[in-house]
C-alpha cells in the first residue's frame, strides 16, 4: 500500500455518477492517469467499467497525479468513479463526498432528461448538501457527427446514429444547472477540452462549501468559486483535399497505334506497310521531324486544306523551309544521285541519303506519304521501335531485342538503345528514367510543333472568335465523345471544319493542350474557367475539370491569402460549378461560404440570399463559428464582466447560498451572534440542515 495521505493537503472526493455511455469513465482515466483517446478508440463498442479506487493506493503515478493546488490550496483529489445503471446502490460511494460530477452526454437526449428525474433525486437523497458540477461530456461530436470521414468511419454494429435533433446546446446544459443548483461544464476526452477545467473547478466548488464550514482554516480563505468556462469552440474545417489523376499518354498513344485510325503516313519494310502518324514520329524523334519538317523541300502546312469559308484562323500562317534549314545535309555527290520522279497520278518521288529510309514518296491529289525503309529493318522491329515511339517504353520481348537493337541504331534512337541494352542486362529498373525523359520531351515538342503551329492538322474547329487547327489522331485518343463523332456516321466526320460555339480560341487551345499532352498549360490567362469546366464536361473529361477545379482553387486562394474579398465570386463561382458537375470546386465553394459565413451574410446578404435554398441551409447548418458558440461567447463574456464586479451568475447556486455565513458571522467574532440573528436561523424551515452547529 503506497497511499499514504499528506497532512498539509486537502482531500476532496469527488463521486462521477450518470448514464452508461456518457464518457464518465474515460474523463477519469484522462484526468486521474493522463490517458489520451483516438477517434476510433472512443467510437468502439460502448463496455461499462468502473474506474477502481484502489488505483491511488497501488499506483504512485495515479497518487502522485491526484496532487494539485488550486488557489494555492495543496489538494489531493480523489475521484470515485460508479456504474450508471439506475438499479446500482450507490450508496457507499456517496458518503462524505465533497462534491458530485452529473455527467451526461450532449448528443444523446436521454441522458440528458435523467439528470432531473433520476440523479438528481438520488443525490439529494444520499448527499443533499454536497456540491454539484454538471458535466457535458462528447462536446466534440457536436461537430463531428457532420464530419464526411468520422461517417464513413466503423463504429460498430451498437453505434447509435447522431440526428440533428439530439444535439443538445451549453444553452440547455445551463437551464438544468439552474434547475438543480449545479455549476456547468463541458468537457472532451478527445480534444481534452475542459478536462482539467472540471476538476479543478470541481475542487473549488467542493473548498469554497467546505469553507463555509470550516471558516476556522485559514488556507481556505483564498478559495474562489468556480469559474466562468471558456466556451467550447470546434476547430476551423479543413479544405477539401483536390485529387487530380494523372493522365497516361502512353496508354492513351498505345491504342491510337493499335488502331491505325487516322494515320497519315505509311512505313513500308519489304513487303510490309505498316501505318503510322505523322505528328506522332516527329515529336518522338528527331530524324523523323527533320525527314517529314526540313528534308521534302516541300511548303511546311500549319493548316489542313485551308477553309474556303473566308474565316479567320488562329494559327500561324505557313512558311517555306529552304534548303538551308535541312538538318540531313546532302552533298554535291548525293544531290546527283537523288532522283524526283513524278507520275502521271502526281505522285513524287524522293530518294534519300539514310541508313534506315531508301525513299519518300508523296501523292499530292491526297496527301498520302509513303516511306520505304531499309531492308535491315525487319517488320518485327519497326513494330518494336513504333511502340517505342508512341509509348516512350522498350517492350522486354527478347526474341527481337537484337532486331530492334540495330533498327534503333539506325534510326538514331540512342534512348531506345540504352534502354534494349538494360533489358539484356537485366537492369529494367533503370529504363523508368528514360520514361520520364521521353514525356517530357514529347511534351516539349508536341507545344513547340504542333500546338503552336498547326502542323499537320487535318481539321479545323470553328470557335466564338475564329478557327483553331487541330488533329483528329491526337483528340480521338484522349477524348471518347471525339472518338465517336469522327468515326462514326456523324456529319463532322468528314467536315474540315467543325462548329463548336460558346467557346473562345484560348479557351479551346487550353483544351487542346490538355488532350495532347495530359497537363495544363503554364498559364490561364484570358481562359474562362466556368467555360472550360462546361466543355470539359460535355465532352466526359472529368480528369480536365479536376485539373481545372485546382487550378481555380489556388487563384482563389491566393488571392484571399492577399487580403482580397472573394466572397461574391465565390458565390457566383458556386452555383455554376454545381451546374457544370464540378463537385470538388462545390465543396470547396460551400467550405469556404461556410467559414466566412457570418462576414458574407453582413456584406452580401441580399446574393445570399438568391442562392439556391437547399444551398443557404446546408451554409447555415455547418457554418463556422456555429450560431451558438456566439451567443456562448457572447454570455461568456457578460458573465466574466459581472464576475469582475463581484456579480458574476456562475456562484455558488441559491440552495447552497443559504448555508453561507455572511460577512458579519465571519471571524473570531462568529459566537457572538445577536439574538435576532440567532432567531432568524432557527427560523428557516426550507433548509432544516442549517443549524448554529454548521
Amino acid at each position: 500500500m503506497i497511499d499514504q495521505q499528506q497532512s498539509h493537503h486537502e482531500v476532496v472526493k469527488c463521486v462521477v455518477v450518470g448514464d452508461t455511455g456518457t464518457g464518465k469513465t474515460r474523463l477519469i482515466c484522462a484526468r486521474a492517469c493522463g490517458t489520451s483517446y483516438s477517434l476510433p478508440h472512443l467510437m468502439h463498442t460502448h463496455v461499462p467499467t468502473v474506474w477502481a479506487i484502489d488505483h491511488y493506493r497501488h499506483d504512485l503515478e495515479v497518487l502522485e497525479r491526484s496532487y494539485c493546488s488550486v488557489d494555492k490550496v495543496d489538494v489531493s483529489l480523489r475521484l470515485w468513479d460508479t456504474f450508471g445503471y439506475h438499479g446500482k446502490d450507490r450508496r457507499f460511494a456517496y458518503g462524505r463526498a465533497d462534491v458530485v460530477l452529473l455527467c451526461f452526454s450532449v448528443v444523446r437526449p436521454k441522458t440528458y432528461y435523467n439528470l432531473v428525474s433520476v440523479w438528481y433525486p438520488e443525490i439529494q437523497e444520499f448527499c443533499p448538501d454536497t456540491p454539484i458540477v454538471l458535466v457535458g461530456c462528447q462536446v466534440d461530436l457536436r461537430h463531428l457527427y457532420m464530419d464526411k470521414d468520422f461517417i464513413k468511419m466503423d463504429k460498430g454494429p451498437f453505434f447509435k446514429p447522431i440526428l440533428e435533433e439530439d444535439i443538445l446546446t451549453p444553452k440547455d446544459g445551463r437551464k438544468v444547472a439552474k434547475k438543480i443548483g449545479a455549476y456547468y461544464y463541458e468537457s472532451s476526452v478527445y480534444s481534452r477540452y475542459g478536462v482539467e477545467e472540471v476538476f479543478t473547478n470541481a475542487v473549488r466548488a467542493a473548498l469554497y462549501h467546505k469553507r463555509q464550514k470550516k471558516f476556522w482554516k485559514t488556507q481556505l480563505r483564498g478559495i474562489k468559486p468556480p469559474l466562468c468556462q471558456e466556451p467550447y469552440l470546434p476547430p476551423m474545417p479543413k479544405p477539401p483535399p483536390v485529387q487530380v489523376p494523372e493522365m497516361l499518354m502512353s496508354f492513351d498513344l498505345s491504342g491510337l497505334l493499335s488502331s491505325k485510325a487516322f494515320s497519315d503516313i505509311t512505313l513500308q519494310t519489304g513487303d510490309v506497310c505498316i501505318q503510322a502518324h505523322r505528328v506522332c514520329l516527329v515529336t518522338a524523334s528527331h530524324v523523323f521531324c527533320d525527314l517529314l519538317i526540313h528534308n521534302i523541300g516541300q511548303r511546311v502546312e500549319n493548316q489542313c486544306e485551308t477553309p474556303t469559308n473566308g474565316a479567320t484562323t488562329c494559327c500561324t500562317s505557313a512558311r517555306t523551309v529552304d534548303a538551308s534549314e535541312r538538318l540531313l545535309p546532302l552533298t554535291d555527290s548525293d544531290n546527283s544521285s537523288m532522283e524526283v520522279e513524278t507520275s502521271q497520278d502526281e505522285t513524287s518521288t524522293i530518294a534519300l541519303n539514310h541508313p534506315a529510309f531508301l525513299s519518300i514518296q508523296r501523292r499530292s491529289s491526297e496527301g498520302e506519304i509513303l516511306l520505304i525503309l531499309n531492308s535491315d529493318i525487319t517488320p518485327a522491329a519497326l513494330q518494336y521501335v513504333l511502340h517505342y515511339l508512341y509509348t516512350g517504353r522498350a517492350l522486354e520481348n527478347h526474341t527481337v531485342l537484337a532486331e530492334a537493337k540495330c533498327a534503333a541504331q539506325l534510326l538514331q534512337l540512342t534512348d531506345l538503345v540504352t534502354m534494349i541494352t538494360n533489358i539484356e542486362n537485366r537492369d529494367q529498373i533503370l529504363n523508368k528514367e528514360f520514361e520520364e525523359a521521353f514525356f517530357k520531351q514529347r511534351c516539349f515538342q508536341l507545344k513547340k510543333l504542333v500546338l503552336d503551329t498547326g502542323l499537320f492538322a487535318d481539321v479545323h474547329f470553328q470557335v466564338d472568335d475564329g478557327l483553331v487547327p487541330a488533329h483528329k489522331a491526337l483528340l480521338v485518343s484522349s477524348c471518347d465523345p471525339m472518338l465517336a463523332m469522327f468515326s462514326d456516321n456523324f456529319k463532322e466526320s468528314a467536315a474540315k471544319v467543325v462548329c463548336f460555339p460558346g467557346m473562345t480560341g484560348d479557351t479551346f487551345k487550353t483544351l487542346q493542350h490538355y488532350l495532347y499532352t495530359g497537363q495544363m498549360p503554364d498559364s490561364l490567362y484570358n481562359v474562362d474557367p466556368i467555360d472550360l469546366i462546361a466543355v470539359a464536361n460535355r465532352l466526359c473529361l472529368p480528369n480536365l475539370v479536376s485539373h481545372v477545379e485546382l487550378e481555380v482553387i489556388k487563384e482563389f486562394t491566393a488571392s484571399a491569402e492577399v487580403g482580397e474579398d472573394i466572397n461574391r465570386d465565390v458565390m457566383n463561382l458556386l452555383v455554376m460549378a454545381e451546374l457544370h458537375n464540378a463537385h470538388q470546386l462545390t465543396e470547396w465553394c460551400l467550405y469556404w461560404l461556410t467559414v466566412q459565413y457570418s462576414t458574407v451574410f453582413r456584406k452580401h446578404q441580399r446574393q445570399f440570399k438568391t442562392l439556391p435554398t437547399e444551398m443557404q441551409t446546408y451554409l447555415t447548418k455547418h457554418r463556422w463559428p456555429p450560431l451558438w458558440y456566439l451567443r456562448e461567447k457572447f454570455s461568456h463574456e457578460k458573465a466574466l464582466k459581472e464576475e469582475d464586479k463581484g456579480l458574476g451568475k456562475n456562484k455558488m447556486p441559491y440552495h447552497l447560498k443559504n448555508t453561507q455565513r455572511s460577512s458579519s458571522e465571519s471571524g473570531c467574532l462568529c459566537f457572538a451572534l445577536r439574538g435576532h440573528h440567532r432567531r432568524e436561523l432557527q427560523d428557516r424551515s426550507t433548509f432544516p440542515q442549517a443549524s448554529l452547529e454548521d
